[in-house]
């Protein structure tokens, strides 16, 4: 009986700690239309206090993917980070100026175990908290 009780406590305090550590992010409203090779994406949270993170679907047989668009936050800082495989690209997040991309061309990620898709990755990141993030944003597959 102790030892379910060790256990169950040890379970309770990892995850209070992940929950912690990992951040929160609330009423993300996410929105995206077009075909498989071109998408137009919108996206916005009213407060994060960690990490956001999307997949920007690539597709199979796909290998580069071309981003643009425009981000922005009403308060707060924090960086938004765009991932392919070859490299990534970090843009501070400042209230009143947006981050603007254009024709950012990325490697896709091959995910593994999935045969050919492939994907890029969106991450906002803060070790504040983050108010209205807002994107609005294109890509394309080739």
């Amino acid at each position: 009986m102790n030892r379910m009780r060790t256990r169950a406590a040890w379970v309770g305090v990892l995850l209070s700690m992940t929950l912690l550590l990992g951040g929160c992010t609330k009423h993300v409203s996410e929105r995206c239309s077009g075909s498989n090779n071109n998408n137009s994406c919108s996206a916005s949270f009213k407060e994060s206090d960690g990490k956001w993170t999307t997949d920007l679907e690539g597709g199979a047989g796909h290998s580069t993917i071309v981003i643009n668009g425009t981000f922005s936050i009403e308060s707060g800082s924090g960086t938004l980070t765009l991932w392919g495989s070859d490299m990534s690209m970090e843009y501070d997040l400042i209230p009143g100026e947006p981050v603007v991309v254009e024709d950012l061309a990325l490697e896709l990620i091959e995910v593994s175990g999935s045969g050919n898709e492939t994907r890029a990755i969106l991450e906002t990141n803060t070790e504040e908290s983050l108010e209205g993030f807002s994107a609005e944003y294109t890509f394309s597959t080739e």
